[in-house]
This record gives structure tokens, C-alpha cells and sequence, in this order.
């Protein structure tokens, strides 16, 4: 549930600055599910941001007014998405 007053967040396009927060992130997010990161394939791409927003669309990032990164997300457009 978001907070009712937001404006202490800023939502913006992540940059390759951000690669080693995101990461971060990520990989922690795996972990409490007990799955392990791999930078060197699965996760490589979160070595390079720019080019996933170039190939796979925007990622964007959340942070708070200190600038701690509370979210990072990607979206893919649904005709890139694997058929199922």
C-alpha cells in the first residue's frame, strides 16, 4: 500500500550509474527466495542498464529523497514476450 502523500519518492529512467544498486537489489530480492544470482550469464545484462532500455524497454528506478533505491523494475511489450 503506498503512503498517501509520495512526493518524498522520485521515479526516473535508471542509468548504467545505477547498474551496481540494481543489481544489488536483485540479487537480494533472489536470495529470500533462495535462488542464486549469476552476474556472469543469466544476470550479465544488469551489467549494462542502457542496453536493456535500448533492446527490451525502459527500466526505471524508485528512490527516496536520501536517494536509497527502493525499486527498480523493467517492462518488456508483450510482443517481445515469450509465446507460452
Amino acid at each position: 500500500m503506498l503512503p498517501e502523500n509520495i512526493s518524498h519518492l522520485t521515479i526516473r529512467s535508471a542509468t548504467n550509474d545505477d547498474c551496481e544498486r540494481v543489481a544489488k537489489l536483485v540479487f537480494g530480492v533472489l536470495a529470500e527466495f533462495g535462488l542464486e544470482a549469476d552476474p556472469k550469464t543469466t544476470d550479465a545484462d544488469l551489467q549494462d542498464i542502457e542496453q536493456i532500455t535500448l533492446n527490451e524497454g525502459p527500466v526505471e528506478v524508485i528512490e527516496d529523497r536520501r536517494a536509497n533505491l527502493l525499486e527498480a523494475s523493467d517492462s518488456i511489450p508483450l510482443t517481445q514476450q515469450p509465446a507460452s
